[in-house]
């Protein structure tokens, strides 16, 4: 429901989302923050996984013993 609602929106949207669906779905342009600086790429998430092979990573905290 968020998704087609958002889908139907002509003006410029910035979201961030651990939901690969969702970034899949509604994004046309990715910027990547990293410690070296921005990465843009011109494509949705989907382009950017292919080109990358970088999934989002999971929210979860790992526990170091």
């Amino acid at each position: 429901m968020l998704i087609n609602a958002l889908s139907e929106f002509e003006g410029t949207m910035l979201f961030v989302s651990h939901d690969r669906h969702f970034l899949a779905a509604l994004s046309n342009r990715l910027l990547e923050l990293t410690p070296e600086g921005p990465h843009q790429f011109g494509g949705g998430y989907t382009e950017y996984v292919a080109r990358t092979g970088q999934e989002a990573r999971d929210c979860g905290v790992k526990a170091s013993v």
